[in-house]
Protein backbone atom coordinates (compact mmCIF):
# COMPACT_ATOMS: atom_id res chain seq x y z
CA UNK A 1 0.00 0.00 0.00
CA UNK A 2 1.12 3.95 -0.52
CA UNK A 3 3.43 3.22 -3.88
CA UNK A 4 3.25 5.67 -6.17
CA UNK A 5 5.45 4.78 -8.96
CA UNK A 6 7.90 2.33 -7.37
CA UNK A 7 6.45 -0.80 -5.55
CA UNK A 8 9.36 -2.99 -3.63
CA UNK A 9 6.96 -5.65 -3.26
CA UNK A 10 6.30 -6.29 -7.01
CA UNK A 11 9.53 -6.06 -7.73
CA UNK A 12 10.07 -8.92 -5.70
CA UNK A 13 6.97 -10.87 -7.04
CA UNK A 14 8.09 -9.63 -11.03
CA UNK A 15 11.76 -11.30 -10.20
CA UNK A 16 10.51 -14.56 -8.55
CA UNK A 17 8.08 -15.26 -11.90
CA UNK A 18 10.68 -14.47 -13.82
CA UNK A 19 13.25 -16.83 -11.89
CA UNK A 20 10.56 -19.20 -12.09
CA UNK A 21 9.83 -18.98 -15.95
CA UNK A 22 13.56 -19.11 -16.93
CA UNK A 23 14.17 -22.61 -14.98
CA UNK A 24 11.24 -23.95 -16.62
CA UNK A 25 12.80 -22.92 -19.52
CA UNK A 26 12.22 -20.00 -21.05
CA UNK A 27 15.03 -17.85 -22.51
CA UNK A 28 15.44 -14.44 -20.76
CA UNK A 29 15.28 -12.52 -24.28
CA UNK A 30 11.61 -13.54 -24.22
CA UNK A 31 10.69 -11.68 -20.88
CA UNK A 32 9.67 -8.52 -20.67
CA UNK A 33 8.30 -6.37 -17.97
CA UNK A 34 6.00 -3.43 -18.79
CA UNK A 35 5.18 -0.90 -16.28
CA UNK A 36 4.12 2.86 -16.50
CA UNK A 37 7.07 4.28 -14.60
CA UNK A 38 10.84 4.43 -15.18
CA UNK A 39 11.68 4.09 -11.55
CA UNK A 40 9.45 0.90 -11.47
CA UNK A 41 11.48 -0.57 -14.33
CA UNK A 42 14.95 0.59 -12.96
CA UNK A 43 14.03 -1.07 -9.72
CA UNK A 44 12.85 -4.54 -11.70
CA UNK A 45 16.16 -4.58 -13.60
CA UNK A 46 18.24 -3.94 -10.05
CA UNK A 47 16.23 -6.53 -7.95
CA UNK A 48 17.22 -8.83 -11.07
CA UNK A 49 20.72 -8.30 -11.51
CA UNK A 50 20.95 -9.00 -7.19
CA UNK A 51 18.83 -12.51 -7.62
CA UNK A 52 21.07 -14.94 -6.68
CA UNK A 53 18.78 -17.96 -8.91
CA UNK A 54 19.23 -15.70 -12.04
CA UNK A 55 21.81 -16.88 -14.17
CA UNK A 56 24.93 -15.07 -14.96
CA UNK A 57 24.27 -12.43 -17.41
CA UNK A 58 20.34 -12.80 -17.97
CA UNK A 59 19.41 -9.72 -16.37
CA UNK A 60 20.71 -7.87 -19.42
CA UNK A 61 18.32 -9.84 -21.55
CA UNK A 62 15.21 -9.17 -19.77
CA UNK A 63 14.05 -5.76 -21.16
CA UNK A 64 11.85 -3.80 -18.29
CA UNK A 65 10.88 -0.63 -19.49
CA UNK A 66 8.10 1.78 -19.70
CA UNK A 67 4.92 0.99 -22.02
CA UNK A 68 6.22 3.85 -24.17
CA UNK A 69 9.58 2.11 -25.17
CA UNK A 70 8.32 -1.15 -25.32
CA UNK A 71 5.56 -0.03 -28.09
CA UNK A 72 6.78 -2.42 -30.89
CA UNK A 73 8.22 -5.20 -29.18
CA UNK A 74 7.04 -8.44 -28.12
CA UNK A 75 8.17 -11.52 -25.93
CA UNK A 76 6.71 -14.64 -25.17
CA UNK A 77 5.55 -13.71 -21.69
CA UNK A 78 4.81 -9.95 -20.43
CA UNK A 79 4.56 -9.06 -17.20
CA UNK A 80 2.63 -5.94 -16.74
CA UNK A 81 3.42 -3.87 -13.33
CA UNK A 82 0.84 -1.88 -12.28
CA UNK A 83 3.51 -0.52 -9.27
CA UNK A 84 1.01 2.31 -8.24
CA UNK A 85 -1.57 1.46 -4.72
CA UNK A 86 -1.83 4.76 -3.33
CA UNK A 87 -5.39 6.29 -4.41
CA UNK A 88 -4.74 9.38 -4.13
CA UNK A 89 -1.57 9.50 -6.04
CA UNK A 90 -3.75 7.02 -8.66
CA UNK A 91 -6.43 10.25 -8.64
CA UNK A 92 -3.90 12.96 -9.56
CA UNK A 93 -2.46 10.52 -12.46
CA UNK A 94 -5.62 9.41 -13.82
CA UNK A 95 -5.35 10.49 -16.98
CA UNK A 96 -2.06 9.30 -17.61
CA UNK A 97 -2.34 6.09 -15.85
CA UNK A 98 -5.68 4.72 -17.61
CA UNK A 99 -5.20 6.21 -21.12
CA UNK A 100 -6.74 3.08 -22.87
CA UNK A 101 -4.18 3.12 -25.46
CA UNK A 102 -1.23 2.83 -22.96
CA UNK A 103 -3.19 -0.33 -21.30
CA UNK A 104 -3.76 -1.81 -25.20
CA UNK A 105 0.43 -1.46 -26.01
CA UNK A 106 1.04 -3.19 -22.64
CA UNK A 107 -1.54 -6.14 -22.70
CA UNK A 108 -1.01 -6.76 -26.68
CA UNK A 109 3.13 -7.17 -26.30
CA UNK A 110 2.79 -11.26 -25.03
CA UNK A 111 2.74 -13.40 -27.61
CA UNK A 112 1.81 -16.32 -25.48
CA UNK A 113 1.06 -15.11 -21.63
CA UNK A 114 0.03 -11.72 -19.65
CA UNK A 115 0.85 -11.78 -15.93
CA UNK A 116 -0.03 -8.74 -14.37
CA UNK A 117 1.39 -7.86 -11.21
CA UNK A 118 -0.81 -4.84 -8.81
CA UNK A 119 -2.56 -3.57 -5.81
CA UNK A 120 -5.95 -4.58 -6.03
CA UNK A 121 -6.41 -0.60 -5.19
CA UNK A 122 -6.11 -0.27 -8.99
CA UNK A 123 -9.88 -2.24 -9.42
CA UNK A 124 -11.25 -0.76 -6.50
CA UNK A 125 -10.21 2.99 -7.71
CA UNK A 126 -13.46 5.23 -8.54
CA UNK A 127 -12.41 8.31 -10.02
CA UNK A 128 -13.70 11.62 -8.75
CA UNK A 129 -13.01 13.35 -12.88
CA UNK A 130 -16.96 11.96 -14.87
CA UNK A 131 -14.73 12.03 -17.68
CA UNK A 132 -12.56 8.88 -16.83
CA UNK A 133 -15.35 6.72 -15.30
CA UNK A 134 -15.64 4.76 -19.43
CA UNK A 135 -11.83 4.21 -18.97
CA UNK A 136 -11.60 3.24 -15.59
CA UNK A 137 -14.30 0.90 -15.86
CA UNK A 138 -12.56 -0.84 -18.79
CA UNK A 139 -9.38 -1.36 -17.01
CA UNK A 140 -11.58 -2.22 -14.57
CA UNK A 141 -13.36 -5.19 -16.62
CA UNK A 142 -9.93 -6.00 -17.39
CA UNK A 143 -8.34 -6.65 -14.22
CA UNK A 144 -11.89 -8.24 -13.34
CA UNK A 145 -11.39 -10.90 -16.09
CA UNK A 146 -7.87 -11.52 -15.28
CA UNK A 147 -7.49 -15.03 -13.52
CA UNK A 148 -6.66 -13.92 -9.73
CA UNK A 149 -2.97 -15.87 -8.38
CA UNK A 150 -3.39 -14.27 -4.88
CA UNK A 151 -4.61 -10.77 -2.89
Amino acid sequence: EGCRTASKEEAEIISEIIIDAIESGLAPAEIGVVTPFRRQARLVKRRLRRHPRLPSGAAADIVADTVERFQGQERELVILSLTTSDTDFLERIADFYFQEERWNVAVTRARSKVVIVGSPAIRKFAPLDSELIDQVALIRSLLNSAERVSE
